[in-house]
């Protein structure tokens, strides 16, 4: 496996200092709860993340978007007054990031039946999307001139 500081080092790579942070914290995941979906919806452009946390409240989750880095962290309030005979369904803090590509915007979240969903979409500006460029003959770019 090819170790991250030589590619910064190679000259087609100059100012990808921050890709590759990214990628060295995304390899770095020593956690995997709660577990996670990662769906392709009707097009490339559409994504949703299905995040399984049963037993946690809309008020113990909590949500953050900074620098294209998508945090969910879950913090269980204390159980007042509970007696388990057998506590089989995990409830413990979590925090689990997801690195955006550039202009992945989160456009909802949603807590249903134990499943944490959050929307996203890819939204490129119309003039970074790709554009043919057409082709001018000698001839024509001097009569433009004149």
């Amino acid at each position: 496996m090819t170790n991250l500081n030589s590619f910064r080092a190679h000259p087609s790579f100059i100012g990808f200092d921050n890709l590759f942070r990214q990628l060295e914290n995304s390899v770095d995941r020593s956690t995997n709860y709660p577990p996670y979906n990662i769906i392709l919806e009707e097009d490339e452009n559409k994504f949703r993340i299905e995040m399984a946390i049963a037993g946690f409240s809309d008020s113990e989750i909590d949500i953050q978007l900074e620098d294209q880095v998508l945090t969910i962290h879950g913090q269980p309030l204390p159980k007042e007054n509970m007696s388990y005979v057998h506590k089989g369904i995990s409830s413990r803090k979590f925090k689990q990031s997801f690195n955006l590509a550039q202009y992945v915007e989160v456009q909802s979240a949603a807590l249903a039946n134990g499943i944490l969903t959050i929307h996203l979409e890819r939204k490129i500006p119309d003039e970074k999307k790709p554009r043919k460029i057409a082709i001018s003959s000698p001839q024509l770019l001097l009569e433009a001139s004149e």
